[in-house]
């Protein structure tokens, strides 16, 4: 997971997903929610079969994770899944107590350095 926040909002952003962590551990997910999300998994999917790159990009992936063959059963995969699913892995894999972060920030501005005063070809 990541979030794109501006330094400022960094602690409210991670504290809500903490919040939705948690309810999602304890609370598992809406049949409404659980739709729209295979609706997105399923549209994400049939995106990327529509070019050659991301046919290729896609079997890399699937290969990577279990074989070729796992793309053939994707979409039926993602009709299977069941709210107590979702919930049993947010139970399992999803805490609000041990997890990374990891924040990029801008650099800091700097001031240009000045540049050098022309004399004339002179040294001074």
């Amino acid at each position: 997971m990541s979030l794109l926040v501006t330094p400022e909002n960094r602690a409210r952003a991670v504290s809500a997903t903490l919040a939705e962590i948690a309810r999602l551990r304890a609370g598992g997910i809406s049949a409404t929610d659980l739709a729209r999300a295979k609706t997105e998994l399923k549209r994400q999917y049939i995106q990327q079969s529509e070019t050659v790159s991301g046919q290729a990009s896609s079997l890399g992936f699937y290969d990577m994770i279990a074989d070729y063959r796992f793309a053939l059963t994707y979409l039926e995969s993602i009709e299977r899944i069941t709210a107590a699913d979702i919930k049993a892995v947010a139970a399992k894999y999803l805490s609000s107590k041990a997890y990374v972060q990891a924040a990029l920030e801008p650099a800091p501005r700097l001031r240009p350095r000045p540049r050098p005063r022309d004399n004339g070809g002179t040294i001074a």
